[in-house]
């Protein structure tokens, strides 16, 4: 809990930073997620504006095609 919460920090200090972006996609992929699905939707939908071949995105967005709109 305290790496999210240092990762949310460093996230706010350097918005355009897109492997801290990433990074933050890996507490959603954990059996009990720390990041709920819509976030992690949003996320990825940001990092791929920048990086359309970045893997840890596209798993998001594919394993949540149901919930895209």
């Amino acid at each position: 809990l305290a790496g999210l919460m240092d990762l949310r920090r460093a996230i706010k200090l350097d918005n355009n930073n897109i492997s801290y972006k990433e990074y933050l996609l890996f507490f959603y992929d954990l059996p009990e997620p720390l990041l709920d699905a819509d976030e992690a939707i949003k996320v990825a939908q940001e990092i791929i504006k920048y990086n359309p071949t970045s893997e840890v995105a596209l798993h998001i967005l594919e394993h949540n095609k149901r919930n895209l709109n």
